[in-house]
């Protein structure tokens, strides 16, 4: 029953009045519950930082954020390419999608409404976009020093490519060479990439999931 209710197989035999009774009730848990959601997540930078394991990471962060307020627009890209937002992120981190499904179309909207305009979406995306960075910069440091390093830096840094999906330092310079353009590899090194980038990000950024809940909120 717990593995049918994680995966949104829920008890078809609701009845259209408990539905919209239901829809509304947990709008309400929505807007009541997660009002200040915003500020709560602010400790979400941090874990881009953590991710990189060094205090190097922290001289990164303000230059990287100059470069993404400069051109946004290619931090939304590279986003996008390796797949760490979606129109929708922050009510699919925190409303499991089949759970969606039991809300009214009325109710539905009202919560869009909230995740827009409380700033929830907008900074769940920002923090990814910036996670991202955190990432490219991440692996093009450590695919350097595996290729010109020494000693037990070099090793640590290879230790970390692996961990990425065992990404190889000279794929990963072939891209920053071009301008950090996927198109500038073969198929396969895109798909490589974009991989280790994407792991990056969700191992960096608290993404809460259905197995979270008790059984009860299912």
């Amino acid at each position: 029953k717990a593995v049918k209710h994680l995966l949104g197989k829920y008890d078809t035999t609701m009845s259209p009045q408990f539905r919209q009774l239901n829809s509304w009730a947990l709008f309400m848990n929505i807007s009541s519950l997660l009002a200040f959601a915003t500020f709560a997540s602010f400790p979400d930078f941090a874990g881009p930082i953590l991710r990189s394991k060094e205090f190097r990471a922290f001289k990164e962060v303000i230059p990287l954020l100059m470069e993404m307020a400069g051109n946004p627009a290619e931090a939304r890209r590279l986003a996008k390419d390796i797949g760490v937002v979606a129109s929708e992120s922050m009510e699919l981190m925190w409303i499991h999608s089949p759970q969606m499904d039991w809300q009214t179309h009325g109710s539905q909207r009202a919560s869009s409404f909230f995740f827009k305009y409380t700033g929830l979406e907008a900074f769940t995306k920002f923090t990814r976009y910036f996670a991202a960075g955190m990432g490219k910069q991440f692996i093009v440091h450590h695919s350097k020093n595996a290729k010109t390093g020494s000693g037990l830096s070099k090793a640590r840094s290879i230790r970390y490519l692996k961990e990425l999906n065992n990404i190889s330092p000279d794929v990963a310079l072939k891209w920053e060479k071009n301008g950090f353009s996927f198109d500038s590899l073969s198929a396969q090194e895109s798909k490589e990439m974009k991989l280790a980038l994407a792991r990056f990000v969700d191992e960096s950024i608290v993404r809460p999931s259905a197995a979270e809940r008790p059984v009860w909120a299912s």
